[in-house]
């Protein structure tokens, strides 16, 4: 096993990835308006967890459009 003191950083392509982020949210808001015709929910509970290393903020679109189905 290496050593972790060792490990190289991500390329500069792999990091780059990240920056799809933006990207993806900005196709989110023109489907907005196709995705508040969804069925409304039943009123149970859904729970959202963020993503590994992540915190609220990545989940405020998910948690958004779960409201607008409540």
């Amino acid at each position: 096993m290496k050593n972790a003191l060792h490990d190289q950083p991500p390329s500069f392509w792999l990091m780059a990835l990240e920056l799809r982020a933006f990207w993806e949210f900005g196709a989110l808001l023109p489907t907005w308006p196709l995705l508040a015709k969804a069925p409304k929910g039943d009123g149970h509970t859904v729970m959202v967890f963020p993503g590994l290393s992540a915190n609220d903020a990545s989940t405020v679109p998910l948690r958004q459009y779960l409201q607008t189905l409540n």
